[in-house]
Parts: C-alpha cells; sequence; structure tokens
C-alpha cells in the first residue's frame, strides 16, 4: 500500500440552505452520514432532475456526504480559467488539503487516516466540475 502524506488546510460547512457555498469552519464533525449540519448529510436523499429513472422525490442512495479539494488542483482550474484563484467555497467543497497533485486521480477505495482512529474511505470519484 502506497502511503501519502497530505495536510488538512482548513475545513467547510454548507449549512446556508440557499446556496451551495460552504464557509469556513473552525473544525467539522464527520460521521456516517456525513457532516452534521451540511446541505449534503445524509445517507439518503430525495431524486432530483438529475436522476431520472426514479420519480423525482424518491429516496436513494447519498453519494456525496463530503466533498475533498486540494489546494494544488483549485491553483490550475484556476491558471486554465485565467483567474487569480479558485477558492474551496466556491466549489462546496468541505476539506481543503494540500501536498499531493494528481488528488483527483486517487482510485475508489483509497483511504484517508488521521490522528487517532480516524479514517475516510474514498467510495467514488466524482469532481463537482
Amino acid at each position: 500500500m502506497k502511503r501519502i502524506e497530505i495536510a488538512v488546510k482548513d475545513v467547510y460547512i454548507a449549512d446556508e440552505p440557499s446556496t451551495f457555498v460552504t464557509r469556513r469552519a473552525g473544525e467539522i464533525e464527520i460521521g456516517l452520514g456525513g457532516i452534521p449540519g451540511d446541505r449534503h448529510y445524509g445517507l439518503l436523499r430525495p431524486a432530483d432532475s438529475r436522476q431520472k429513472i426514479y420519480p423525482r422525490g424518491t429516496l436513494i442512495a447519498n453519494r456525496r456526504q463530503i466533498s475533498i479539494v486540494s489546494a494544488e488542483e483549485c491553483a490550475l482550474i484556476a491558471e486554465a480559467l485565467g483567474i487569480p484563484e479558485v477558492r474551496a467555497e466556491w466549489l462546496g467543497a468541505n476539506v481543503l488539503v494540500a501536498g499531493m497533485a494528481g488528488f483527483t486521480r486517487l482510485p475508489a477505495g483509497a483511504r484517508f487516516a488521521g490522528a487517532g482512529s480516524r479514517r475516510l474511505n474514498l467510495r467514488g470519484r466524482e469532481p463537482a466540475l
């Protein structure tokens, strides 16, 4: 198993119902359903217009409990767009990490280990962009 060390630079929460844009939070708690109070929290969510095979409102698996982006890739996006910066909160991210080029190329099943017994498993690779 390859080990790569990355740093958590900042954490965010989307707790304003009218927008997906996140705001900085001093700390966040991540549980099985995501981040309590975040708009993407929960194991299930109602289907919307993007899930055409289900009637709108049908409860389906929530595949986006948290969103993690890298500072390096935000900088690459900004450069490609010709703008000074792309902030993690503009993308609705919950966690900003740094220290790994190609973060979005991590395979499904990648594991993140924090202090103590904290673990996150990457279940999917569905970039928001």
